[in-house]
């Protein structure tokens, strides 16, 4: 685990050592596992270049990291810092060392007592975020955004401020645009419903509708199906159908997972 600063900390890009490339996302064009000698192994994502060249956008994305800063509870990825430099513009964020959960389950076989401290300890930091005194909607709650640490407990990422700025609303578009793009082409590939298999029907009906709670709680019942099974919901559908199968009322058969049961 980091050293935890007691403020939001401005870095220098040098000064991390040891990069090794995690993958990127939406509003990131890399995210790297790095070391700095006053923090310690911790997590840099590097923000899209389209949206770092003014000031005020800035101003805007340490406003942001000093909002999440705040946003403190033992299963939250705790944001540690940032870089604010006119070729490196970056957040930092603690390690956890064992990865996402979609990975692990996919690397070992979790006991059942460890299964259901994820399940505990993800629900807790969902309903903290619903419960704060201005309420954040994770938005994008899957296994690949639960993270886990040395001891398995739980690291939520990657939720969505309420007041995401000018360069992360424009991100996500982009990526919006182009998830849609890829879908499009590969809607009738077996397997690319996976994609989509988190996402709530009210969203699927119409993607401009106001994130609320109970759009988590469905996704955190298609993450509880994949964590208990060990498999992921729709992985041999296409994109189009589970888009049909969710806009029609359906949910997921826990038959197909669990034979023998109803």
């Amino acid at each position: 685990m980091a050293n935890m600063p007691k403020t939001i900390g401005q870095y220098k890009y040098k000064d991390f050592t040891d990069k090794k490339v995690l993958g990127s996302d939406g509003s990131f064009n890399d995210a790297y596992q790095v070391y700095h000698p006053f923090i310690g192994n911790c997590v840099v994502k590097i923000v899209s270049r389209s949206f770092y060249c003014q000031e005020g956008e800035h101003r805007q994305l340490l406003q942001e990291a000093a909002d999440m800063r705040k946003v403190v509870h033992p299963n939250i990825l705790p944001m540690l810092g940032v870089v604010m430099e006119p070729e490196h513009l970056c957040l930092i964020f603690d390690l956890a060392e064992n990865g996402s959960l979609a990975k692990a389950l996919k690397r070992i076989q979790i006991p059942w007592s460890v299964k259901v401290q994820i399940a505990y300890q993800t629900i807790k930091a969902i309903c903290f975020l619903h419960n704060l005194e201005e309420p954040i909607v994770h938005r994008n709650l899957k296994t690949t955004n639960i993270l886990l640490n040395t001891n398995f407990d739980v690291k939520v990422c990657d939720f969505v401020m309420p007041n995401r700025f000018k360069w992360v609303s424009q991100a996500s578009k982009q990526k919006e645009r182009s998830v849609r793009h890829r879908q499009t082409q590969n809607s009738h590939k077996e397997g690319s419903g996976a994609a989509i298999a988190y996402i709530s029907p009210e969203t699927i009906k119409n993607i401009n509708s106001t994130p609320e709670p109970p759009f988590d709680v469905y996704s955190y019942g298609v993450l509880l199906v994949e964590l208990l099974t060990d498999k992921q919901p729709f992985s041999d559908k296409t994109t189009k159908e589970v888009f049909d199968h969710i806009s029609n009322g359906y949910g997921i058969e826990l038959g197909e997972f669990l034979p023998g049961h109803p």
